[in-house]
């Protein structure tokens, strides 16, 4: 809806396979006439527009309330172990997160952002072992926290759904704001799913994550980028009131 009141075409969700194809072939990238991408495999595409300005933005959920997010997901979709994100169908949410064994938006960023140009075919099959390893080194993420600044454009926080929409609207000049404030629910519900109650579950369920201290050392490298989006954020809000 936005990308039509702005008179552009809807976003182009960008998976592996479509971006490694784009890769292959940067002319085609210039040639879309997509001017929004989408989705995990995004980063890096921007090194590869050279007719149009390009930046990335993102919007980010408190870590644990997204692992629970997850692992909802994971049971409507009734993914049994090795299938789907791990298996879940007969785990408990702790079980199930230490199996997951990484933070998701450190393993993104580490990935995609950060990896060495002579290791990216290493990059790109990363294992959980192996990303945990990583978040291990607390100067390492320490340093991907202190560039989040140079890799985003915008960052947003779902906890700020409204004032994320007002940023998003001054920063790229589209009609976001009126659009989206009403559209705050995001919950996937899957033909055949058992039904969970969101009330029950979710609270008692995110008391449960927070309560392992074997998981807060696989979480902390994304709890670390949390904070430091957070004072990011805060600051773009502070800008911002000062150019209204």
């Amino acid at each position: 809806m936005v990308a039509a009141r702005a008179g552009k075409r809807e976003p182009a969700l960008l998976h592996e396979k479509s971006r490694f194809e784009l890769e292959l072939s940067p002319s085609s990238v210039n040639s879309q006439p997509h001017d929004i991408f989408m989705g995990p495999d995004t980063f890096g595409i921007c090194e590869h527009v050279k007719s149009r300005a390009c930046s990335y933005f993102t919007v980010l959920r408190e870590p644990y309330d997204r692992l629970v997010s997850l692992f909802f997901e994971c049971k409507q979709q009734n993914n049994p172990p090795g299938v789907g994100t791990d298996g879940c169908v007969h785990s408990s949410i702790v079980d199930w997160a230490l199996r997951v064994k990484h933070s998701l938006f450190f393993y993104q960023l580490h990935r995609s952002v950060f990896c060495p140009s002579d290791q990216v075919d290493s990059c790109i099959f990363l294992t959980p072992n192996s990303t945990f390893t990583a978040a291990n080194n607390v100067t390492y993420v320490n340093h991907v926290a202190d560039h989040l600044e140079d890799i985003f454009a915008l960052i947003g926080l779902q906890d700020e759904y409204r004032m994320t929409l007002k940023l998003m609207e001054r920063t790229y000049g589209m009609e976001i704001f009126d659009v989206c404030k009403g559209l705050w629910l995001n919950r996937g519900i899957y033909p055949g799913s058992p039904q969970m109650d969101d009330n029950t579950n979710r609270g008692e369920m995110k008391k449960q994550l927070m309560g392992s201290e074997k998981l807060r050392e696989i979480v902390y490298p994304d709890i670390i980028l949390y904070e430091k989006a957070k004072q990011i954020f805060y600051e773009q809000v502070r800008v911002y009131e000062r150019l209204k």
